[in-house]
């Protein structure tokens, strides 16, 4: 079912752009009718009265959770434009700048600075050439990204990421059988589970970026920018990584790897075992969580790739960490 649109929104943010002064190159409405309004914010390259593009972000649906998260990246923002926040920011070099924004009160919205260079992929497919120097910067902004002390967002609401969800996969095995095999499978992977649930638990304090995908990974002169931060919640350090690493399965597994190993060489000697177990159980948190998932995006002719993909991961995720990272 379609999410419900807030109210007269295409006019309230048509009314926004024009008192900014922002010529949107996609309107609201033409977004809205793109986009069969189940985007939950608005979003377009606009430009100002100086001919400069930047792009404006607003949100669309009438729920708490799209305005938890818009106003989570508002406020991030905002706290940007502040030089001492920005300073103790480890990985402020890999973000773009934000130049406005407000809380109105229907619905929330902000601006940042347009990056020209196009994402490293789309629709969970990679469309630009990744060398070792972009997997490097990469896995040192993930790397960055974790070692932020997360008590610096105190004037922004950073949920925690539950961690019973990964205790609940063992109930969700049953269902997919099928997927694993066999029954003996199954059980490995319940055990791992829970054999590292007080690891989990402990683990649980970390920043994370929460959508790092290569939509949201843009190469520009020598650099990465990572947009969308909607998603920041506290998790564990090897979510990210992992999250890249599903969203990859059309890429060369010699990139997955890669990025895998680079990441553990960045790590602390004390981190890496750890790393390694979390890697594993998140990878299969995520494969059980997607295998079944079509989405829009995906053409119907790479959907049966995606879940072979997802199949091996559920087959290696408990039969050594170096097997999965090799699929």
């Amino acid at each position: 079912m379609p999410e419900k649109l807030i109210p007269k929104i295409r006019e309230k943010i048509e009314q926004k752009l024009k008192e900014l002064n922002l010529k949107p190159l996609i309107t609201p409405q033409k977004f809205i009718e793109k986009t069969k309004g189940e985007k939950h914010r608005y979003s377009s390259v606009c430009q100002d009265k100086k001919g400069k593009l930047i792009v404006f972000y607003a949100r669309l649906h009438q729920n708490e959770d799209a305005k938890e998260k818009v106003t989570k990246e508002l406020l991030f923002g905002k706290e940007l434009r502040n030089k001492n926040f920005k300073e103790k920011l480890l990985f402020s070099n890999f973000l773009p700048k934000y130049f406005d924004g407000a809380i109105e009160k229907d619905f929330e919205w902000f601006t940042r600075e347009y990056v020209k260079e196009q994402p490293l992929g789309v629709n969970e497919k990679l469309t630009k050439k990744i060398d070792s120097r972009e997997i490097e910067l990469i896995a040192s902004a993930i790397c960055q990204i974790s070692k932020t002390d997360v008590s610096l967002f105190g004037n922004i609401r950073l949920p925690m990421f539950p961690v019973k969800n990964y205790i609940q996969i063992p109930k969700t095995i049953p269902f997919n059988k099928q997927l694993l095999n066999n029954g003996t499978n199954t059980q490995k992977l319940a055990k791992l589970t829970e054999r590292n649930y007080e690891l989990l638990k402990r683990e649980n304090k970390y920043l994370s970026h929460g959508d790092f995908n290569l939509g949201n990974i843009m190469e520009t002169r020598k650099e990465l920018k990572i947009i969308d931060w909607e998603s920041m919640k506290v998790n564990n350090f090897a979510f990210d990584v992992a999250y890249l690493f599903m969203h990859l399965w059309e890429g060369n597994k010699k990139i997955r790897k890669e990025l895998v190993e680079k990441y553990i060489s960045l790590l602390p000697q004390t981190k890496k075992e750890t790393f390694k177990v979390l890697f594993q159980i998140v990878v299969a948190y995520l494969a059980l969580g997607g295998i079944n998932v079509k989405p829009r995006e995906i053409a119907a002719t790479r959907l049966e790739k995606r879940k072979k993909f997802f199949q091996k991961v559920l087959q290696q995720a408990f039969s050594g960490f170096k097997a999965l990272i090799s699929i």
